[in-house]
């Protein structure tokens, strides 16, 4: 129930005047560790795939982004296979998903950290993302996953 109203809120927000722009989110962050816009590497189709995704505001970006991980097949790999691969075969783990999504996000200026935990449901471990969200003249970090926000539990930052 929580992620659907969640889905609401955002594409109500996304849509309104409301709408964080990217000078404001910007203003309303006052980390001074930018590791979670750190941007390595990506290629060609990453980036043009990532200015696809860029909406006219933060919660617009993030709305794009997250339907865009909504569009790629779950398949298991007993390894990671890296963001450019998960983009060519529009399939991938947790893991190679929640890379995927935090690249574009970090392209396109959204903070981003992928975190770790299990799946309570199934007691499995899971990889998911963690965004920087505006919202009420401030920022807080917020869980963005493709399976689900609400049966989670995080241990900590990074992947397994």
């Amino acid at each position: 129930m929580k992620k659907l109203i969640f889905v609401i809120i955002l594409i109500l927000i996304a849509n309104s005047v409301l709408a964080t722009t990217f000078l404001d989110y910007k203003d309303k962050i006052n980390i001074t560790d930018k590791r979670y816009l750190r941007v390595d590497w990506y290629n060609s189709a990453i980036k043009g795939n990532a200015t696809q995704l860029k909406g006219a505001s933060v919660e617009q970006t993030i709305w794009n982004t997250y339907n865009f991980q909504q569009e790629i097949h779950w398949k298991f790999y007993n390894e990671r296979r890296g963001p450019d691969v998960t983009l060519r075969t529009m399939e991938g783990d947790c893991t190679d998903i929640s890379e995927l999504g935090i690249l574009l996000l970090r392209i396109n200026g959204v903070y981003a950290k992928q975190v770790h935990g299990y799946y309570i449901p199934r007691m499995e471990k899971h990889d998911w993302m963690e965004i920087l969200y505006p919202e009420n003249n401030t920022v807080h970090w917020r869980t963005i996953d493709y399976i689900n926000e609400e049966d989670l539990l995080k241990i900590g930052d990074g992947i397994w």
